[in-house]
This record gives C-alpha cells, structure tokens and sequence, in this order.
C-alpha cells in the first residue's frame, strides 16, 4: 500500500538520512528539484502538441535544427529516446560542479521537459517532466522499479559505482504525489558522503519520471578526518558562542564538497557539517536549527550553507 501525504518516513541512525542529502546537495551548490522548476513551466496538454509554444512562449514550428549545439541535440535526443525534436536554448547557467546548458523539449509521448546538459562533456545532468495526469496508483516498490530502471538506462556510470540507496518517501507536491528517492556514494572507510549520487522522483498517478538530477565527480582524496567527531561539535559551539548563540548539538554529518560552499569551481574539501538546535541569550522564542560547516582536516569554520 502506498504511504500517504503527511505520514513520517524512514529515517537512519539520529537523523533522517534524505536531511544528509540534502545537506551535501547544498554545500555542493546542487538544487533538489522536487518540482522545483515545475513553478516555471506552464503544462501543455500532449494533444495540443502540435503547432504549439514551448514554455517559454517560442512557437516550436520557429526551432530549428541547426539551432541547438549537435553534440548537445544528440545527447538530449538519446536520453529521453527520439528524434528531429523541437529543442528551445534557455542558456547557460551554474549548476552542479559546473556549467549547465538547459533546454526544454517535447518528449516523444507527448509531454514536455526541461533537460540540463554539462558543458565541456556532454551528458545529461538534469531532467524534469512537466505534471503529466493519469489514472495509474503506485506502490512505493513499483516506484523505486522505475526509478531504477531509469537510472539504469540512462547514467553508464551507475551500476559501475557502488552507491548507497536512501529510504525513499512520498511528498505531496502541488497537485501531484511523487516518490523520491536517492542513491549515493558514501565512503565505506570513513562514512563521508562523496559528490556522486542521484536524486529521482515519479509521479504516483503517471507512473513517469517527474524529475532527475545527478551529480558524478571523481574523489581522489583523503576521507578520513583530522578533527575528531567531538572536536568538531565543540568547534562548532565555540563559534556559535562567539556569536552570542547557545545550542545542542542533533546530528553531524562528513561531507566532500568544494569550498567556497556552493562554487562549483571551489577545491574539494573534507567537510564537517554539525546541525545544531540553537537559542539566543535572552531571546526565548529564538530557537531555530543552524548547519555550522567546519574543514574536517584543518579545523577551520567555513560557514553556513543554509
């Protein structure tokens, strides 16, 4: 039976481990786009397809061949199966390790998507369907099936790196109830969450994908920490007193990620990241949950990602 809206998810050791993810996604400048950009997209109807206007307001009749970087046409094209597809360019932005290409395109059966395209090796980094309907109920196994099966066949590196899948859940999203879940690779030494893993979500009624965002980097790198577990909560603390905040500590959390946090052009760096539930002094109703993230080699104090 499926899990519905609103009810509690799995969780792993003290903290709900999909709350690690997210906080490696952060540090590494990655958006999880669960319907994220399904704010920026107007849905077309698959029988209006033709001679209609991509999201953008771009006639597709207007897009033409030559008009897309071939590399990136074959890719996209390869991807989500078809061809002679009408592609509209929305440019260049930051995105995760690098720079993006993003596009919007009309799939083959008929619905629309926004795929993302690395620049300097083309391949496909990102991919979100627009809300598609249907009458189809999955169970969470069903699910997890189809984003397997879609990761599958669509990274080559996937099966090639032994990857951790996280308990998945059900988020209500708008109108539509999608399953996500994650796969990521964590050091089986160390227990630091390296910067590969991928995030899928699919839509419970469709049975579709609705989205998908990877992240693949190489770690050649030392993973076991100098500053201890506890020096690091103490560390984090200490900067939160000098700040005039108290707090306790509820998880942390090793991490490699580039620094300056978010720079997808920064120096890849053993991260501790210490989630602390803090109090101002004299302030009763100023708790609140904090991240402090610390070099886990050097023992500096980067920040706060979010």
């Amino acid at each position: 039976m499926a899990r519905q809206p609103g009810e509690a998810g799995e969780r792993c050791g003290s903290m709900n481990f999909t709350a690690r993810i997210a906080f490696l996604a952060v540090v590494c400048g990655l958006v999880v786009i669960v319907g994220s950009w399904s704010q920026v997209l107007r849905v077309i109807h698959p029988s209006d397809s033709e001679g209609a206007v991509l999201p953008t307001g771009v006639p597709t009749a207007t897009l033409q061949a030559d008009a897309i970087d071939p590399a990136h046409r074959a890719v996209i094209e390869a991807f989500v199966g078809g061809s002679d597809l009408p592609i509209q360019d929305r440019g260049v932005h930051s995105g995760i390790m690098g720079l993006v290409h993003e596009y919007e395109t009309l799939l083959p059966d008929g619905d629309w998507a926004v795929v993302r395209v690395a620049a300097g090796r083309p391949e496909v980094c990102g991919f979100l369907r627009q809300r598609p309907r249907g009458a189809v109920q999955l169970t969470e196994a069903e699910a997890e099936q189809i984003a397997l099966a879609f990761v599958k066949a669509h990274y080559t590196w996937f099966e090639e790196t032994e990857l951790t899948r996280t308990p998945g859940a059900w988020i209500q999203q708008n109108e539509d109830l999608l399953y996500v879940t994650h796969w990521v690779q964590v050091d089986p030494k160390s227990g630091a969450l390296l910067p590969t893993m991928v995030h899928v979500s699919v839509n419970a009624v469709s049975g579709k994908v609705e989205s998908c965002d990877s992240l693949h980097v190489e770690t050649p790198m030392e993973t076991e920490p100098a500053v201890s577990e506890g020096q690091a909560k103490e560390m984090a603390l200490e900067w939160l007193r000098s700040r005039g905040a108290e707090g306790t500590v509820r998880d942390l959390q090793l991490a490699v990620s580039t620094v300056p946090l978010g720079d997808p052009l920064g120096e890849l760096t053993l991260l501790w990241g210490i989630t602390v539930v803090t109090e101002e002094e004299g302030k009763a109703a100023g708790q609140g949950i904090v991240t402090v993230v610390i070099d886990a080699q050097s023992g500096e104090v980067i920040g706060q990602p979010f």
